[in-house]
């Protein structure tokens, strides 16, 4: 479905990852996956303040949503894509702890705003 209807027509991801599909009823609504993190990325970097040594010690406790994706005929339902998205959130460093040996501390997403506004 990643590769059908997301817009970046892949469903492939590196690293660790985790993979959710949250459903109403038997019913998919959403798919959504997280992964590791980008290697390097200054702007959060330097949000965080982190200098090259911290960011090799502390990147494995950032995780990136690395796909959304809230399937048409069910994208209707009133805040949809914040309850999945809440959701997944509320689970995500404890299922992360268990299949890695870790938790997860920040979850980092990109947006194409040439398509999207960012917001759900």
């Amino acid at each position: 479905m990643l590769q059908e209807e997301h817009y970046l027509k892949s469903s492939r991801i590196g690293g660790k990852s985790l993979r959710y599909v949250a459903e109403l009823q038997g019913q998919w609504l959403a798919l959504i996956s997280f992964s590791s993190p980008a290697l390097v990325l200054k702007p959060r970097d330097k949000w965080i303040g982190w200098n090259r040594r911290q960011r090799a010690r502390r990147l494995k406790f950032v995780v990136n949503n690395s796909r959304f994706l809230v399937l048409a005929q069910r994208a209707k339902l009133p805040n949809l894509a914040s309850r999945v998205l809440a959701l997944c959130l509320k689970r995500l460093s404890a299922d992360w702890q268990e299949a890695w040996g870790h938790p997860v501390a920040l979850v980092e997403s990109f947006v194409d705003e040439s398509q999207y506004r960012g917001t759900c």
